[in-house]
């Protein structure tokens, strides 16, 4: 959803409701509320978190306008602030160009996660296996998404406690 968040403004305009991460958080954490959790063994709890944008006919266009208009944007700024620094560099000197200089960075973090060793099937699975199998029935079991929102952050970072039994700083820093 990062792609989508330099034209959220935009998408507003259609007056759709667009959600932030904290937001949509909010909202997934309010649908675990106990009196709601009560009712999902009742009936089914239907949650459209969506903003409305089922009712967008050309979404898709609209938003590779909106892309297309930010992309252009970008384009006029970046020749501006090049004719800027040209202009600075010609009447200031050299010295006065720091500030329009490109700098590389180096990234401060090393996110790497590599599969975990995988438990011997025969003698560690196996026999856990045994005592599990019929307790659903893969014919009533409905999946309609999947993401994971939990005390160990997200996916990425519960791999990494799940593979290593720790975090690494990197795992420290997105979980912070």
């Amino acid at each position: 959803m990062g792609w989508n968040n330099s034209i959220t403004e935009g998408i507003e305009k259609l007056s759709d409701r667009t959600l932030s991460q904290p937001e949509m958080a909010f909202n997934l954490r309010g649908l675990m509320a106990p009196a709601i959790v009560d009712l999902c063994p009742i009936e089914l709890v239907f949650a459209n978190l969506n903003g409305g944008f089922q009712y967008v006919s050309n979404l898709k266009d609209f938003s590779a306008q909106l892309r297309q208009n930010l992309l252009e944007t970008c384009e006029v700024r970046k020749a501006a602030t090049a004719e800027t620094s040209i202009e600075h560099q010609i009447v200031k000197g050299e010295v006065s160009e720091k500030l329009y200089q490109k700098v590389t960075i180096q990234p401060g973090a090393n996110m790497k996660f590599d599969f975990p060793e995988l438990l011997d099937y025969k003698k560690e699975v196996e026999p856990l296996a045994q005592n599990l199998r019929g307790m659903a029935d893969p014919e009533k079991v409905v999946v309609t998404g999947f993401a994971e929102v939990g005390p160990w952050g997200n996916s990425r970072t519960r791999w990494e406690l799940d593979a290593y039994g720790k975090f690494s700083l990197e795992g420290c820093t997105e979980m912070a």
